[in-house]
């Protein structure tokens, strides 16, 4: 009960509260998946992952977190069709919301994900990543949830071939925060080159 999987004695917690006595725990988890994930240029799937306060997995696997509502929703166009320039295309839209038991929202994330591969097999990835606010309740271990203020990113890469003998690549990637506090800019190239079947350096 008091352990950092279900912190049942968070004094923000109103849904729960610690059983003087108690010696078990009982409650649920699952997933329920609905969608189409492959065949055709649309796919799309909506999901419910779900573990209530009381679940209690650790003698037969590994638990992270307890009470937990996770919805989740994606909407993808993929084409595999050669055309003038390119022979695929792969485009995603994700989002996901996280709820605990008493129905606070958590936290809120959307990713805008796209990947062009061109005829002559160079890769173009670019993604936008928006996170909301965190409210976690895990962090204090007990204590009352902590609010960790939410971000944006955005990222791209091109890169060439990558079953030449040599592939360079570079990676841009930048991330404000909401709130203005922080920032950060990344430039990242690189360079491979596989000098025989089993050395790539």
């Amino acid at each position: 009960m008091l352990d950092p999987v279900h912190n049942y004695q968070r004094p923000d917690a109103t849904h729960l509260g610690v059983e003087d006595g108690a010696t078990r725990l009982d409650g649920t988890g699952g997933e329920i998946r609905i969608g189409k994930d492959n065949n055709g240029k649309w796919r799309y799937y909506a999901d419910v992952d779900w573990r209530s306060p009381g679940l209690e997995l650790n003698d037969l696997g590994y638990l992270k977190t307890a009470d937990m509502i996770q919805q989740s929703a994606r909407l993808q166009y993929y084409d595999t069709s050669p055309g003038s320039l390119l022979r695929r295309r792969d485009v995603r839209l994700d989002e996901i919301n996280v709820y605990d038991f008493s129905g606070t929202s958590l936290q809120q994330q959307l990713l805008l994900h796209g990947e062009l591969y061109s005829n002559r097999l160079w890769s173009f990835v670019s993604e936008l990543h928006a996170v909301s606010d965190l409210l976690d309740t895990r962090v204090l271990r007990g204590g009352p949830a902590l609010l960790t203020p939410g971000a944006a990113s955005i990222w791209g890469r091109r890169a060439t071939d990558s079953s030449k003998p040599r592939q360079y690549g570079l990676d841009l990637v930048r991330g404000p925060s909401f709130v203005g506090h922080s920032q950060y800019t990344e430039i990242d190239p690189h360079f491979s080159a596989r000098l025989s079947n089993t050395v790539k350096v």
